[in-house]
């Protein structure tokens, strides 16, 4: 076999990779990556809107209870205005999931969730929420965002934080129609180095319109990059995007007896969106 033909096999070789790398979200080079030891820049920033939860209750302006639309979807079949899911108290926001034993409303669990859906929204910009959360066996709160335009998963949804059970270890996910079709598994970054969830961390994410870059205490944990030539519903961000602050139960088989003598809490310090001082100074 001549150079040629030996060559003509490796570039065959080469190419055929490379579109199972595609497949595989990696199109021939990473769309996201996991920085190590990166910290953001922080002097750039400046608030746009903020909720220090200073007042008794919640600010209605800026903010809506979460209905229940839903007794499939896992995250919403125990939303409940039920006001002992929600407390605001010396300049903390509460939110509770709770053994429905007191309603007239036949879910099993009522839960509470909060979300800034057609009253505050952001496309490009960063988000920073600083908060704690009680460590209890199948509690699932999270702190994650939707469009306000198009639908899920044509909008795709970030996901600054979630949750579960007794461990420290949260979550961070990009959705999108295109990750859902090409691979069920969603892109998700466990970050494991959150001292203790049951105080007080500020998780955060910036929105630019290459990248979304997940942050938790100013530490840059997760990015997920825009692919260049631009692929169709890899990155439907930069349209207006809403908050939600929901603590779920039930999240993978759970037995009501472990709520039976701590109930499970997100504690909301401040909640703050920012904009960038200067387009030109990058990141991180």
């Amino acid at each position: 076999m001549n150079n040629k033909s030996v060559n003509g096999i490796l570039d065959m070789g080469r190419k055929l990779l490379c579109a199972i790398l595609f497949l595989s979200l990696f199109s021939c080079g990473s769309i996201y990556d996991y920085p190590e030891d990166i910290i953001l820049k922080d002097n750039n920033w400046r608030i746009v809107w903020e909720d220090n939860f200073n007042n008794s209750t919640i600010d209605m302006r800026y903010w809506s209870k979460v209905k229940r639309y839903s007794n499939t979807v896992r995250w919403n079949r125990y939303m409940s205005d039920n006001d002992s899911c929600y407390d605001v108290k010396d300049g903390v926001f509460i939110l509770r999931g709770l053994i429905n034993d007191f309603s007239s409303d036949t879910a099993r669990f009522l839960t509470g969730g909060i979300t800034t859906e057609k009253k505050k929204t952001i496309a490009y910009g960063k988000i920073e929420i600083r908060a704690k959360i009680n460590k209890v066996e199948g509690a699932w709160p999270a702190i994650w965002m939707k469009s306000d335009e198009r639908a899920w998963p044509i909008g795709g949804e970030i996901d600054i934080m979630e949750n579960y059970g007794f461990h420290n270890a949260i979550h961070q996910t990009i959705h999108s129609y295109y990750t859902l079709n090409i691979n069920t598994n969603t892109l998700n970054y466990t970050v494991n180095d959150v001292k203790d969830k049951s105080e007080y961390n500020i998780y955060g994410v910036i929105i630019n319109k290459d990248e979304v870059i997940f942050h938790v205490n100013n530490h840059v944990t997760f990015v997920y990059k825009k692919m260049y030539p631009e692929v169709e519903h890899q990155f439907p961000f930069g349209d207006e995007k809403f908050l939600i602050l929901s603590m779920q139960l039930d999240s993978h088989g759970y037995n009501s007896t472990y709520i039976s003598n701590v109930i499970p809490e997100m504690h909301v310090d401040w909640v703050r969106f920012y904009e960038k001082i200067d387009e030109s100074i990058p990141d991180y």
